[in-house]
């Protein structure tokens, strides 16, 4: 059943119980099950995504004419990524560099302070003027975004299964590489 997948910002969440029962064990923990959000529009990257039913889908053949005890949900594609914010740079004043896709000296000199050589080949891709700017060296990539007259570097990486919150403890899962499908598989207690 095709669904929508709406981007939006997280505004409220509660904190709630949840039971794992792996193999014959249970284990008590907890998560913040999002409570309200808002939408948002025109964005590459998003925090949360609301996942929408076609507005019929209660009164569907396949629900109302069936009994079924596992609901899979599925998003293809290698485009679900994590952003995570390296480091802030106060020198917002080299934004024409980085929209005519110049690497300034200074910022290349912060990223060698954290560790990150960046190579001669790095290319820069403007993607919003003034705002947004994608930095690919190699296999590697980073979004600088300017915010509040400062420039923020992140790193970009496509999520995989063991990455994905708040997981099972102990069953690490996915395949040790980033990218693919993610993929939940939630089994339903049909009513005694």
């Amino acid at each position: 059943m095709p669904i929508n997948i709406e981007p939006v910002q997280v505004k409220t969440t509660e904190v709630k119980p949840i039971r794992w029962l792996i193999g014959n064990e249970v284990v008590n923990s907890e998560f913040n099950l999002i409570k309200d959000v808002e939408s948002l529009n025109n964005q590459d990257f998003t925090p949360a995504v609301r996942l929408i039913l076609p507005k019929d889908w209660s009164t569907r053949d396949i629900f109302t004419k069936n009994s079924f005890s596992q609901l899979n949900v599925i998003l293809h594609g290698d485009l679900i990524v994590n952003e995570e914010t390296l480091f802030g740079s106060p020198n917002a004043n080299e934004i024409k560099k980085l929209n005519d896709g110049v690497v300034p000296d200074n910022l290349r000199q912060q990223f060698r302070e954290k560790g990150i050589a960046l190579s001669q080949k790095a290319l820069l891709f403007k993607e919003k003027e003034n705002l947004r700017w994608r930095l690919i060296d190699e296999e590697k990539m980073y979004v600088l975004r300017q915010e509040n007259n400062k420039l923020t570097i992140n790193t970009v990486h496509p999520l995989d299964g063991n990455h994905i919150w708040p997981g099972v403890p102990d069953r690490p899962s996915g395949n040790g590489s980033g990218g693919g499908d993610w993929i939940s598989v939630i089994n339903i207690q049909q009513p005694q």
